[in-house]
Order: C-alpha cells, then sequence, then structure tokens
C-alpha cells in the first residue's frame, strides 16, 4: 500500500500561516543552548582542576623545601648543643680546676704529710 501522508501535507507559508508554533517550545535553539552551556562549564572546570593542581603542587614544594630547612637548621642546633655540653663537660672537669686553682691562685691539693689530725 502506498503512503499518501508526504503527498497532503501543505505548506504553511502558502496559506498565510505564520510561522510561529502553536504552544510548542522551539527544540533545536534549547538543545544547542543546553550543549553549549554544558561545554562552558566542562571547559571551566578543567581550566579550574589545572589551576589548583599546579596551586596545589607549588604548596605541597613549599612545605617540602621548609620541612628540608628546618631539619637542616635542628641538625644544626643538635651538632652545636653536643658540642656546648662536651665543653662545659671539659670546663666543670675536676682535674682542670684543681690546674687553674694552681695556676692563677696558687691552691694545691693537701698532701697527706700537711694534715694534721686533731683530737677532742
Amino acid at each position: 500500500m502506498r503512503d499518501y501522508v508526504g503527498s497532503y501535507r501543505v505548506r504553511a507559508q502558502a496559506h498565510g500561516a505564520t510561522g510561529r508554533s502553536r504552544g510548542r517550545v522551539a527544540v533545536r535553539p534549547l538543545r544547542t543552548l543546553f550543549w553549549k552551556t554544558a561545554g562552558g562549564m566542562v571547559v571551566f572546570a578543567m581550566c579550574t582542576g589545572v589551576v589548583a593542581s599546579f596551586w596545589l603542587g607549588q604548596q605541597i614544594q613549599n612545605s617540602l623545601m621548609s620541612i628540608a630547612s628546618m631539619q637542616q637548621s635542628v641538625v644544626q642546633q643538635q651538632s652545636m648543643q653536643t658540642s656546648l655540653i662536651l665543653e662545659r663537660d671539659g670546663l666543670l672537669s675536676t682535674k682542670r680546676m684543681m690546674a687553674r686553682a694552681a695556676v692563677q691562685h696558687g691552691l694545691y691539693q693537701v698532701t697527706k704529710n700537711q694534715q694534721k689530725r686533731f683530737r677532742d
């Protein structure tokens, strides 16, 4: 059987009808608007992601550099503290104090012959 629908279709402009649709929203412009908006949002999200990734990488690198410098200063402080403790122990040693007292003040340790025991 033959389809006669195409032959009975009447052109709207030929009969004086306007180009307006009756109560129907134009579908084609809405679809293009949706896809343009969605594409713009995707591009914006990608640009934001790239910038955020770059910024985060810089922050991580800066924090790692500050941690490394802090560790280096801690090592320097520990070595300085160790050397100061060794120097303090050397200065406070009994042998050094006796030698210094003997040289500077003429004080010597008492010998056995110099000690006297007093009886009550």
